[in-house]
């Protein structure tokens, strides 16, 4: 389950940056839901700077540490269900967002719906995988 949702999320980031890199310069915005002004969201692509790509390395490297921690914990508690999910979302996310970092490229980001940072696919997978993993851990 673990490497099925690392795969997932890997896969589904890179074509979803290729895509929006495709078909939208970046600083451009384009509506995805709706029409007009008040669109409640549109895809804006985004790229981060070196700020951005230093944190994606420091995560990169603990983020072994804290899957293997985790796994440890859970492991006898009876919350392996989520648990791999979880942490193979999360992963994925990491691993998604850091080999953009790899390739030398900007960190792109594109979904914008308007009430919180812009975000990709890799960051809603590692928001997503940390909360399945808290809870399958209680």
């Amino acid at each position: 389950m673990f490497l099925g949702a690392l795969g997932t999320v890997v896969v589904a980031d890179q074509l979803t940056k290729a895509v929006i890199g495709h078909l939208i310069p970046p600083g451009q915005a384009r509506p995805a839901l709706g029409q007009g002004r008040w669109t409640p969201m549109r895809l804006r692509h985004v790229q981060h700077g070196r700020l951005i790509v230093s944190r994606t390395v420091a995560a990169l490297c603990l983020a072994p540490m804290v899957i293997g921690a985790t796994l440890l914990a859970a492991s006898g508690r009876g919350a392996m269900g989520l648990v791999p999910v979880g942490l193979g979302l999360a992963a994925g996310g990491a691993l998604g967002n850091a080999l953009d970092v790899l390739r030398g490229r900007p960190v792109m980001d594109f979904v914008d719906v308007r009430i919180w940072p812009v975000f990709n696919v890799a960051d809603a997978a590692i928001t997503v995988g940390v909360v399945l993993s808290l809870y399958g851990l209680r």
